[in-house]
């Protein structure tokens, strides 16, 4: 009778384990970060060697790790990392001007990266002529 007994007990804490429900540990963050560039505008007309506004911001929902801004033209003869870092916020707001090369009748793509700390990346591009 020992015997049964102790069958049921342990039926009996087998049921109620299955039934329990885990607690939810942390969760993941599987979301990039979010890049608004709102400067300059895409296809927007420029005059070689003036000056660029670059407004950018950059929002995550737990933390950024690092950005950059690269300036590149359509056969990539030129490149020009304009701005790029490694932080530790949610929120991250680029306001800087640059001087835009020289040369002339060219497309140049600039293109903002970021990441989190998750390792989920973002891109954002803009395509600028240049006369």
């Amino acid at each position: 009778m020992k015997n049964h007994y102790n069958f049921y007990v342990l039926l009996v804490m087998a049921l109620v384990l299955a039934n329990c429900q885990k607690e939810e540990g942390p969760q993941v963050d599987v979301s990039p970060p979010l890049i608004d560039i709102v400067e300059p505008t895409n296809i927007a007309n420029y005059v070689a060697g003036s000056n660029l506004e670059l407004i950018v911001n950059i929002d995550e929902n737990q933390e950024l790790h690092e950005f950059s801004v690269v300036l590149r033209n359509a056969d990539r003869t030129y490149a020009q990392t304009l701005a790029g870092g490694h932080l530790h916020a949610t929120t991250y707001r680029i306001d800087e001007t640059f001087t835009l090369p020289d040369l002339t009748d060219q497309v140049y793509t600039l293109t903002v990266k970021a990441s989190d700390h998750n390792e989920n990346l973002a891109s954002a591009s803009v395509e600028l002529v240049v006369e």
